[in-house]
């Protein structure tokens, strides 16, 4: 197998192996925190410059063959939301650095893009017309090819930053687009919000506590996200990453009550029907059909009740 210096081991050679997954499951284990597709990209990197190349079984991987890009390598409108893009950002006066970020928005002349290493989304303003762009990207790439000559005048060692971000910056799109088909394809890894975390390490949330969410939602006048869904969870939860995506998971396996509002992006949630129980009412309502009242403020409605103002779409209104 070819050196792992050589542009061939990367652009031809280079798989996502079984081995891989089973290191990036055991660190996100043992650290307990979801990570981004930037961290678990340079991990793989990492692990190659420093032991060379892996000859363990390849993983399988999702047919749908995702793509990871590089700003430069896209037309104007040749995006979609939940796309990756790799940017060079400067981080000093002699240094450029690689780094990769999901596109959270579009507009007719930007991208919104977080970026998980300041953890805030920028916007990137797209040139007026397709001269300006051409040019925009020629510029970029001078930039790139600048880095490579001043890399190409030093050694540097296996555990450097400097190395690692060479790397990144000439093979990171390829090794991206691999790493995130072959954790799409395995079932051990759980996606939201652009953070892959384990399912076995998830605790879910009990009946009751995830009943008191559907009732938050209930009074929400816009989908949520399941972070903001997550602040509202009564006690006791399980902390940080395990508590969240125990909530995602208990979300999901509540179709009959919770419905994904942005299935193409990230989940945002709203009220699939009505919530479990009793409750009690802020405003009166009554039945226009029959003139029944429904509820009184103060006096727990009733589980029918419930159904009803569901039924009538007057249940937001009231709790």
């Amino acid at each position: 197998m070819t050196d792992v210096a050589a542009d061939r081991y990367w652009t031809e050679e280079f798989e996502i192996t079984t081995a891989d997954l089973d290191r990036l499951a055991a660190y996100i284990g043992e650290t307990g925190q979801a990570q981004e597709l930037d961290s678990l990209t340079r991990r793989i990197i990492r692990g190659r410059l420093l032991y060379g190349p892996e000859q363990s079984t390849p993983a399988p991987t999702d047919t749908g063959e995702a793509q990871v890009r590089w700003l430069d390598q896209v037309e104007v409108g040749d995006l979609k939301v939940g796309d990756y893009l790799f940017f060079l950002r400067r981080k000093d006066k002699e240094t450029v650095v690689p780094y990769l970020g999901e596109v959270m928005a579009l507009q007719s002349n930007r991208v919104s893009v977080f970026l998980p290493d300041v953890q805030e989304t920028k916007d990137y303003q797209y040139p007026k017309n397709q001269a300006d762009w051409r040019t925009f990207q020629e510029n970029y790439r001078r930039e790139r090819e600048k880095k490579r000559r001043q890399a190409a005048e030093k050694q540097f060692d296996a555990t450097s930053v400097e190395l690692l971000d060479l790397a990144v910056m000439e093979y990171g799109d390829h090794v991206a687009g691999l790493l995130l088909n072959a954790l799409r394809a395995d079932d051990r890894f759980l996606l939201l919000s652009g953070r892959w975390f384990l399912g076995q390490l998830a605790v879910l949330p009990t009946q009751a506590q995830v009943a008191a969410v559907a009732w938050g939602l209930a009074g929400a006048a816009e989908p949520q996200l399941t972070e903001n869904l997550f602040d509202h969870l009564p006690s006791p939860t399980a902390a940080g990453d395990r508590g969240l995506f125990g909530l995602y998971l208990a979300l999901r396996q509540r179709p009959d009550l919770f419905a994904n509002a942005d299935p193409g992006g990230r989940p945002r949630w709203r009220l699939a029907g009505p919530p479990p129980g009793a409750f009690t009412p802020r405003q009166a309502a009554y039945d226009p059909e029959n003139y029944t009242i429904l509820c009184r403020p103060g006096v727990a409605a009733e589980p029918a009740a419930v159904q009803r103002l569901w039924q009538l779409e007057l249940l937001p209104a009231v709790v």
